[in-house]
């Protein structure tokens, strides 16, 4: 996404259940999928400004990124 001018963040990355102010207050959850969506998330870019060419380019740099994973990870391309 970075190589194609796209920048994305990951807005959350720890968990709200791991947290240090709720471990401080004592709180504890195991909370698996929880974990696993913080761990796989991205946030992408998305505002009332973007045009519809920087809409594009988003949409283009994700079909692409996808692809390339889906590929090294065994699956074929629809």
């Amino acid at each position: 996404m970075k190589e194609a001018g796209v920048i994305c963040g990951i807005y959350y990355p720890i968990p709200c259940h791991r947290a240090a102010y709720v471990l401080e207050l004592g709180i504890e959850a195991d909370l698996p999928v929880t974990d696993a969506a913080a761990a796989t998330s991205m946030s992408l870019p998305m505002y009332p400004g973007l045009t519809e060419a920087e809409q594009g380019q988003v949409i283009a740099a994700l079909r692409a990124s996808v692809g390339r994973h889906a590929l090294t990870a065994g699956e074929r391309r629809p």
